[in-house]
């Protein structure tokens, strides 16, 4: 073992050598997710870099998104050569998953049926996209069923009009999807079991039903943004620059404050940046944009 290597079960309390062994484990592939979660864990658990943490984990080129999702594999997933053949943004989506859920087969959009092992990226955002829908269904359905019969009626945030627009048209599309399907049940019901046509029926209730999941996940996703647009005007208008000129111009470039503003500031870049390259894109046709709505 080289020097410099701690074992597994003993990790050196040394920072000079923990941040020359996640250099190592970085020019490694598998193995060097969990290696490195581990040792970025025992750094911040462990005060090593004495209050510090932020600006250690930019001395090994890492920002602090990356190192929660390294910690949260190796602290979550098991150690194994299957999992090592997945990048990390895959496996912290695994990790994120509800444990129950992390070896389940599950429906995707396209009909394909797979265990989060299998999923892309996109698949294994869209399997939690799922989950997020069903588990909004069920607690707003147990919320009905504990309140009182008066009905509630949830009000939007007065800047929300266009999505609220958009969120009341996919509703109107989910009855109307309901209504289809219970007419196609009724003919089902009528027809025989094994007929080509019982068959037919049965296979356009299908996939009804997964367009209505599909809306039904889409109307809980409108409300999701409509929430984080809100909040996130709220936070720039306390934090927009002229508030803050007058303090900034007790400092110089190289004072500690400014360091860890410039941290921050870049967080928040981050944030931006894995966002936009979430979005659906859009695609062009004889000067229309045609995207995913």
């Amino acid at each position: 073992m080289n020097d410099l290597e701690s074992t597994d079960n003993q990790l050196s309390t040394d920072l000079v050598v923990i941040t020359e062994e996640i250099r190592s484990y970085q020019r490694q592939a598998g193995k060097s997710i969990w290696e490195i979660g581990k040792r970025i864990a025992q750094v911040k658990n462990s005060d090593l870099a004495h209050g510090q943490f932020m600006p250690w984990l930019e001395s090994i080129g890492m920002n602090t998104s990356v190192a929660e999702r390294f910690m949260k594999i190796a602290d979550v997933l098991e150690e194994s050569d299957t999992y090592q053949s997945l990048g990390y943004q895959a496996l912290y989506l695994i990790a994120t998953l509800p444990e129950d859920e992390r070896h389940q087969e599950h429906e995707l959009a396209s009909g394909e049926v797979k265990e989060p092992i299998d999923m892309t990226v996109r698949e294994l955002q869209e399997v939690k996209r799922q989950l997020k829908a069903a588990k909004s269904n069920n607690q707003q359905l147990q919320a009905e069923i504990d309140s009182r019969p008066e009905k509630v009626v949830e009000k939007a945030p007065a800047d929300y009009e266009d999505l609220k627009e958009i969120a009341q048209y996919a509703t109107q599309r989910e009855k109307n999807l309901n209504g289809r399907i219970d007419d196609l049940k009724k003919k089902l019901e009528d027809a025989e079991a094994d007929s080509a046509s019982a068959k037919e029926l049965q296979r356009q209730i299908d996939n009804l039903g997964n367009t209505k999941r599909k809306e039904e996940a889409k109307v809980i996703a409108i409300r999701d943004f409509a929430e984080l647009k809100t909040k996130v005007e709220t936070l720039l208008e306390m934090v927009a620059p002229v508030v803050f000129s007058a303090d900034l111009a007790q400092f110089s470039a190289n004072d500690p404050v400014i360091d860890n503003l410039s941290q921050t500031i870049g967080q928040i870049e981050q944030w931006a940046s894995e966002m936009r390259e979430l979005m659906p894109k859009s695609d062009f046709v004889e000067g229309v944009i045609v995207n995913d709505w």
